[in-house]
């Protein structure tokens, strides 16, 4: 009588092993995934996608997803394709259908983080909603620099400021550095003064957006994934409102733990506080944060800058920074230096 049921025990069993060799294959594809994300984003060349994972990437960028870990899985797919090589469009057509699809899917995302945010995790504690919100400040940079990256110019991320605004507020909340109401998607970006910094956005319907702030569970430690240190640090390098911008320099220095893979905030202040520096010394009218005409112009921007791995004599850390001098029509010209 017990064998039957012994060897039933025997294939249910077989059968779960093989579920879960598929599930640690699964998980390990995201983390190489989450890996060669951290890699282009960090300036190391495009994202590279197993060609048997890609279906079930492409799957979850649409799917509903109704928790966090789907959250994740969901944007770590978009991410692959909107980082990914463009080698294989044919065409400029192609190329800019191709973009306006990854743009689309990164906003179904953000829809879809509302859906998630009012439903099933509106009674969520602060600890369980903080994974979601470091998500959705990835995916607001991310739909800045897909928006963007075609144009070739610095002055573009200018229309862009009340999500730059949106990713300093989600990041002042995750860090314990404001304690006002956290806004869901700002509508208006109120005027500032030249010596203030701007205003908080006018408070959302956000369910339970009030103690975001009160729970502060970072640990100063090391973590191998992305979390809200390359959305800061864009921030800092592309938004040019002077205040913004500072409060987004500011920030890398509160953000908790202070070295996510490979982006070391302490570090990474240091490059962007040179950056900002540059281009605000040869602005010849005082820079006002609700005037962009008095912003760095755009023969005045740095486009990229890039740690390097050589070291002066005294083992000082090198940057190289990337910019146009003379304009769209112009070279591009680098240069190197000590931090």
């Amino acid at each position: 009588m017990h064998r039957p049921a012994n060897l039933q025990r025997s294939k249910n069993s077989g059968y779960r092993r093989a579920a879960d060799y598929q599930d640690t294959e699964d998980d390990v594809c995201q983390i190489l995934s989450r890996l060669s994300i951290q890699a282009a984003l960090h300036g190391r060349g495009p994202t590279h996608q197993d060609s048997r994972h890609t279906s079930a990437l492409r799957h979850s960028s649409f799917a509903t997803f109704s928790n966090v870990q789907q959250a994740r899985d969901a944007l770590n797919s978009l991410l692959v394709q909107s980082l990914g090589s463009d080698n294989h469009v044919s065409s400029q057509e192609s190329l800019a259908s191709t973009t306006v699809s990854r743009i689309s899917g990164l906003l179904q995302w953000a829809s879809r983080f509302k859906y998630l945010l009012h439903g099933p995790l509106r009674n969520a504690s602060p600890g369980q909603l903080r994974p979601l919100l470091v998500l959705r400040i990835t995916n607001i940079i991310a739909i800045v620099l897909s928006v963007t990256t075609d144009s070739g110019t610095e002055t573009p991320f200018d229309e862009h400021l009340l999500q730059f605004q949106e990713i300093v507020r989600l990041g002042l909340s995750i860090t314990n550095a404001d304690s006002s109401p956290l806004p869901s998607d700002p509508q208006v970006v109120t005027k500032t003064d030249s010596t203030s910094r701007p205003l908080a956005p006018e408070k959302s319907s956000t369910p339970a957006n009030s103690y975001i702030a009160k729970v502060n569970p970072w640990a100063d430690s090391f973590t191998f994934d992305i979390g809200i240190i390359p959305a800061i640090y864009y921030t800092v390098l592309k938004c040019r409102c002077p205040n913004l911008r500072r409060q987004a320099l500011d920030l890398l220095l509160e953000i908790r733990p202070r070295r996510e893979g490979l982006w070391d905030a302490l570090l990474l202040q240091r490059v962007a506080r040179r950056a900002m520096e540059f281009e605000e010394s040869d602005c010849l009218l005082p820079i006002r944060p609700a005037d962009p005409d008095t912003w760095p112009m755009e023969e005045q921007r740095i486009h990229g800058a890039m740690l390097l791995p050589a070291t002066d004599e005294d083992g000082a850390q090198r940057v190289g920074f990337t910019w146009r001098p003379n304009g769209l029509g112009g070279a591009w010209e680098n240069w190197e230096e000590p931090l």
